[in-house]
């Protein structure tokens, strides 16, 4: 019977527990590429710099580091706000976009380079309304 319990609560608290990343879904008027090639353009004007590409498939992510983090750690690095842009062709003919935001810390230790999910920073979740916003025609 214990055992039960504590499934059960460990599945409640899985599911009430905050996301560390953020998503915002898109509608644009624009074409797929043409809103594949906004998203370039808007990574560009916000500082990002571009980690992943993929043209076939209209993904890419993109990274800018984030002097605002810090973390009490000797092994921290630097944080990085990400985004992850994935574009389609939606079902009434308009373009669907999908953003997602997240905070990644770096650390180095004896391993190497590790990197580790934080709480999504404000900055990254304004650059994916921004992103969203200017590329949603």
């Amino acid at each position: 019977m214990t055992i039960r319990a504590m499934l059960l609560t460990l599945v409640l608290a899985a599911g009430c527990s905050r996301s560390m990343i953020s998503s915002l879904n898109a509608r644009s008027t624009l074409t797929p590429p043409d809103a594949f090639d906004c998203v370039m353009k808007a990574f560009e004007a916000e500082g990002f710099r571009r980690v992943s590409y993929d043209k076939d498939e209209l993904r890419t992510a993109a990274r800018r580091v984030n002097p605002k983090y810090t973390v009490s750690n000797v092994s921290f690095q630097k944080a990085y706000d990400q985004l992850e842009v994935d574009i389609n062709s939606g079902s009434s003919g308009e373009t669907e976009m999908a953003v997602k935001a997240s905070t990644i810390a770096e650390y180095f230790s004896q391993a190497g380079q590790t990197y580790e999910t934080m709480k999504t920073s404000a900055e990254a979740q304004e650059a994916a309304r921004t992103i969203a916003s200017r590329c949603g025609g």
